[in-house]
């Protein structure tokens, strides 16, 4: 496993919560995920597994989809 440096999370960060701002299609999301062992926390709940990301952004029979609830979002990152 290497170690990242700042500079490429900084990087890496940005890019997330700028595709989260736009609502971006999932397909573009999933790739950056761990397919192994995902957990995600948000305030409106806890996520485990990519399945359960994909339905919680996008919308599926337990959650109404994120991109469907918050517009305009900027997030930013220090």
């Amino acid at each position: 496993m290497s170690q990242f440096t700042q500079p490429e999370l900084q990087t890496f960060a940005e890019g997330w919560y700028q595709k989260l701002d736009v609502h971006a299609p999932v397909e573009e999301i999933t790739p950056l995920l761990a397919t192994d062992g995902l957990k995600m926390v948000f305030p409106e709940a806890t996520l485990e597994g990519v399945d359960k990301l994909i339905s919680w952004y996008g919308g599926g029979a337990d959650l109404p989809g994120v991109i469907n609830i918050f517009f305009d979002d900027v997030h930013q990152v220090k």
